[in-house]
């Protein structure tokens, strides 16, 4: 069997295929190991970032041993289908595969391709080559907390995948095999407002207005017995409009984005696109509003790259957000890019999002696309992007009008860029201090814990109150946020001893207690 042929996949229960037929992973402890290589097939992953996998909280004196062994058997397990898993020394481990030889990731490659597809029947062609690789739930039989948020944004990826397939096979013509398959997947996800308005459109674009109507009907009862809500602007819109006999196909079109808008251009062939919408995060902007200044004076002397710099949970995304709606100039584009990995996937996935054609050079549709009147675009999360650097420096080249405002752990490195770095929110009492004796942090935490019933009473809680809510870093110099990792599962080990906490409830609440995850509570930013 040629080497192209073996692959890892973890779309469902994993496995590992290749010459030597198919090798189930059984135990949770190996599936983890191999996962987290997988999803960085071809880049080295440290032993530290495997051992806070397999032991987030408090791993036991012998993890290192532990992992080798755990190691060892992955090895082993892929060896028979010719696939190595290498040591690259303090680099970590390297599963020496393609990345589109794990279906995970040559799924987010496929979809990325069919968003920048010229005409509807290849998009079509190769959504369904990316749903063909779907088995079950991603890493099926291993629930660790760190390969959490990677599940959960696959699941919403084939979420939306399915919709643009649903709304691609409507515009190549509505047939009673489209109609079926939209009504199965509203079995699957009966809350899914979009799945409601393609099917109500198609029934119209059929030339069926009363099951149109019937569909709206239906979508009202449904979201109000699974969910109690009402449906939303782009239902409501367009049951006015079949009411009113009021254009409705356009209508549809428009609120589905099922057709390319015309982007207006003026003499200079620039684009006078209205400001994309930024995400409203909750909650004041507290002790960081110094750094947002920063960020807007970059914005607003056109700094070709601004990047916000600090490690997680730090209010990167917060500031940036804020910064960029408080520019004097708009912002064009909000891309989380969180669970991308190449450069390669970060320009396809741009080009998606700006809705451009160029498949052989999406860099260029991406420019092609912005350039123009001074704007600001978000690159939110781009650290684990190997090589973002050059892809948006490029960018930045052929976009002098464009700021690209990135948030990272780490900088990029470029020569032209400007760096503002989030540090760690005091917690003393002297000068910092704020109202009511609370420092910067005190408040920070005061907010969330208003917001969950919890009546903060100072400083000497926070230890409890991170334990409590499962060791959640938050952004203040305490030992456990600036210590090294070892010495931080030491002090959390330490917290965890306190018995009595020195705060109350205000009311019971079931998102606080010793079991309690960190993802119940608000993040800071």
């Amino acid at each position: 069997m040629s080497r192209w042929e073996q692959r890892v996949d973890v779309l469902g229960p994993v496995i590992v295929r290749g010459a030597g037929g198919i090798v189930p992973l059984t135990r949770s402890m190996e599936i983890a190991v191999l996962s987290l290589l997988a999803l960085r097939a071809g880049s080295p992953v440290s032993g530290e970032s495997l051992i806070d996998l397999l032991w987030p909280d408090d791993p036991p004196r012998t993890a290192n041993k532990t992992l080798q062994g755990y190691v060892k058997r992955v090895r082993s397990m892929v060896a028979v289908n010719g696939i190595e898993l290498g040591h690259a020394g303090p680099a970590g481990y390297v599963l020496d595969l393609a990345p589109d030889r794990v279906d995970a990731l040559q799924f987010e490659s496929l979809v990325a391709h069919a968003r920048t597809s010229p005409d509807d029947g290849q998009r079509v062609q190769r959504l369904d080559q990316a749903l063909e690789l779907w088995r079950g739930e991603p890493f099926a039989g291993c629930d660790f907390e760190g390969l959490r948020p990677r599940r959960e944004w696959l699941q919403r990826l084939l979420s939306g995948t399915r919709v643009e397939r649903v709304a691609a096979q409507i515009r190549l013509g509505v047939t009673p095999e489209s109609l079926a398959a939209i009504r199965a997947l509203l079995t699957q996800e009966p809350t899914n407002e979009r799945l409601w308005l393609h099917l109500a459109g198609a029934h119209y674009l059929a030339g069926n207005p009363v099951a149109a109507l019937e569909t709206v009907g239906e979508a009202r009862r449904t979201l109000d017995e699974l969910v109690g809500v009402v449906p939303g602007p782009e239902l409501s819109e367009l049951h006015r409009r079949m009411l009113e006999h009021d254009d409705v196909e356009a209508g549809y079109f428009r609120l589905t984005g099922a057709s390319q808008p015309v982007v207006p251009r003026g003499a200079a062939g620039r684009s006078s696109a209205p400001p994309a919408a930024l995400p409203n995060p909750g909650g004041d902007l507290v002790g960081r509003d110094d750094r947002v200044v920063e960020i807007v004076t970059a914005i607003d002397e056109a700094a070709p790259i601004v990047t916000v710099v600090g490690p997680g949970g730090m209010g990167k995304t917060r500031c940036a957000v804020e910064a960029a709606r408080t520019a004097s100039v708009p912002c064009r584009g909000f891309v989380d890019l969180s669970a991308l990995t190449t450069g390669a996937a970060l320009a396809l996935h741009l080009a998606g999002t700006f809705g451009v054609p160029d498949r052989d050079d999406p860099v260029a549709a991406v420019a092609a696309q912005v350039a123009g009147p001074p704007c600001t675009v978000v690159l939110d999360n781009v650290e684990q992007i190997a090589d973002a650097s050059g892809v948006i420096a490029e960018l930045a080249r052929r976009c002098p009008s464009v700021v690209w405002l990135v948030t990272s752990q780490i900088e990029l490195g470029l020569p032209n860029e400007r760096v503002v770095r989030l540090e760690p929110l005091p917690t003393g009492t002297g000068r910092e201090t704020r109202s009511g004796g609370l420092s910067v942090a005190g408040l920070l935490l005061a907010q969330a814990a208003r917001r969950r019933g919890v009546r903060h009473v100072g400083d000497a809680a926070f230890a409890e109150i991170a334990t409590l809510i499962g060791g959640y870093r938050w952004p203040w110099s305490s030992p456990r946020a600036s210590c090294s990792t070892s010495s931080r599962r030491c002090c959390s080990r330490r917290c965890r001893t306190r018995s009595t906490p020195s705060w109350t409830p205000a009311t019971p609440s079931p998102g606080i207690g010793p079991c309690a995850r960190a993802s119940t509570w608000p993040r800071p930013g």
